[in-house]
């Protein structure tokens, strides 16, 4: 007999999404292997939500019109087919 062996492939590599806050601007900018983002959440390190934002296909950073006191603040994508793109950003004075 023969040994089969199984082998799995994932179908989708991973997403590199990396962050840049402006913080003279209060500005986040983002690039990413995925195109099509159309929600923003910004989280505060506790996970509560403080901003959420609509966003257009190509668009590739938003200016805050809330200013973001110093921390650590989560960055929450969603695109079309409802999946999910974290990232980490510091804002500092």
């Amino acid at each position: 007999k023969k040994l089969k062996v199984a082998t799995h492939e994932t179908k989708k590599q991973a997403t590199e999404l990396n962050l840049k806050y402006d913080n003279e601007s209060a500005s986040l900018y983002w690039q990413s292997n995925e195109n099509g983002f159309i929600n923003l959440c910004i989280h505060n390190i506790n996970g509560m939500v403080l901003h959420k934002y609509k966003l257009f296909a190509d668009q590739k950073g938003i200016g805050f019109k809330e200013s973001l006191i110093p921390g650590i603040y989560i960055a929450v994508f969603a695109d079309q087919d409802h999946n999910i793109y974290t990232g980490k950003f510091v804002v500092s004075r």
